[in-house]
């Protein structure tokens, strides 16, 4: 139980790294005694040797994940020396909080071990992020009105559109857990359904952040699992069903936003071209 609850806290303390310490301490983040997300990738590491199941390799995929942080390290050494990055600290931070990150992923199956656990572990995730899809929800606008930045959810993630960007990201990410036990076969009917409701609010959650990417990263992670599964009538129904469905329920003022990627002189945006460079 105490694997369980602990691994409820790094998903609850990880979306609100910006908000509790200035709320709950009154220090900001940046100030923070130690670092939050070193805090919370010590609890993570922690957690990572104390659930580990000997018994079952796949629980613990060790090494996808030090191919990611081989990765990553590899991105880190070509930032540093093409000068990306002016300051050498800012990469290093990046590249930690994304080889942080990843580590999440596979925490729950370091701590999974019977049928109780997953329900445990799935009604805490369930509840963490139904939450935040909320939050993001009552900090956007969701009426169809004219898309403005300054209307543009964040929830618990920060402020303006940096704030916004991030909550779009990290919540496409977590609608892929709640996709992946839909279509997981079988999975519980009230597994099924609580994650129906809890990818209907995320799902909102991320078009109140009017994020581009996000909604086309929740696209392509949804074709990409339902090609796993094999272009079955039975796949491709439900994605015409949910592709109609998610049409008819996006307001008007994302659809705009879309439609102003590529200007009158069909010229990308700022934002759009900017990102390519980037990418």
């Amino acid at each position: 139980m105490f694997r369980v609850i602990l691994l409820g806290a790094i998903f609850f303390l990880l979306p609100h790294s910006d908000v509790i310490p200035i709320r709950v301490f009154g220090i900001r983040r940046g100030d923070f005694p130690f670092g939050i997300m070193n805090i919370i990738f010590l609890m993570a590491i922690f957690l990572w040797f104390i659930g580990k199941v000997e018994s079952n390799k796949s629980k613990n995929p060790f090494r996808v994940y030090s191919a990611f942080v081989v990765v990553v390290g590899a991105g880190i050494l070509v930032a540093l020396f093409t000068g990306f990055e002016a300051d050498p600290m800012e990469v290093l931070k990046v590249g930690k909080e994304e080889v942080a990150l990843l580590l999440l992923y596979f925490l729950p199956l370091a701590v999974i071990r019977n049928k109780e656990d997953f329900t445990k572990i799935f009604i805490i995730i369930l509840l963490v992020h139904v939450l935040i899809g909320l939050e993001t929800m009552r900090s956007g606008v969701l009426s169809g009105s004219a898309f403005h930045d300054g209307k543009r959810g964040s929830g618990p993630f920060g402020w303006s559109y940096r704030g916004s960007d991030v909550a779009g990201a990290y919540l496409a990410q977590v609608i892929m857990f709640f996709l992946a036990v839909i279509l997981m076969r079988g999975t519980k009917i009230f597994h099924k359904g609580a994650a129906g409701i809890g990818a209907f609010i995320i799902f909102y959650g991320i078009i109140a952040t009017y994020s581009r990417g996000s909604l086309l990263g929740v696209i392509g992670g949804l074709l990409a699992m339902l090609f796993v599964q094999g272009l079955k009538v039975r796949n491709l129904f439900l994605a015409l069903v949910v592709g109609v469905a998610c049409f008819m329920l996006i307001p008007q003022s994302t659809v705009t936003r879309f439609t102003k990627t590529v200007d009158e002189k069909g010229e990308l945006d700022k934002s759009t071209s900017g990102r390519l460079e980037y990418y």
